[in-house]
């Protein structure tokens, strides 16, 4: 592994571990906080990760709620019902995902916990 390829696992794997951290604490929502975390692992190619594949297919399921921006595209009357549908999903896979975060940490070099 070269030192640039080091340092972007190394970045990705601190942001993952950032994220799940907020995940845990609740400081972002579910669907936002999946996304970010599968973004940032499509860094690393391919994942053999049964975690990060979990989540990419929480990703999947859940890539029609629309977040930041994206909600200027619908009415108030849109939004209200995949805010509603939203919120039962993530409730749904709330315990699921938060175990796969904690097991994400567990599996993390010391270096890349944010706590």
């Amino acid at each position: 592994m070269s030192y640039g390829d080091y340092l972007r696992e190394k970045n990705v794997n601190e942001e993952r571990a950032r994220v799940c951290e907020l995940l845990l604490s609740e400081e972002i929502g579910l669907v936002e906080g999946v996304r970010r975390i599968v973004e940032r692992s499509r860094f690393l190619g391919f994942v053999f990760d049964d975690n990060i594949r979990f989540l990419e297919q929480i990703d999947l399921q859940s890539e029609h709620f629309p977040l930041g921006d994206s909600r200027k595209q619908y009415d108030d009357t849109q939004l209200k019902a995949l805010d509603k549908e939203r919120q039962q999903f993530e409730s749904d896979n709330r315990d699921t995902v938060h175990e796969c975060c904690r097991q994400i940490l567990r599996q993390m070099p010391d270096w890349a916990s944010t706590s």
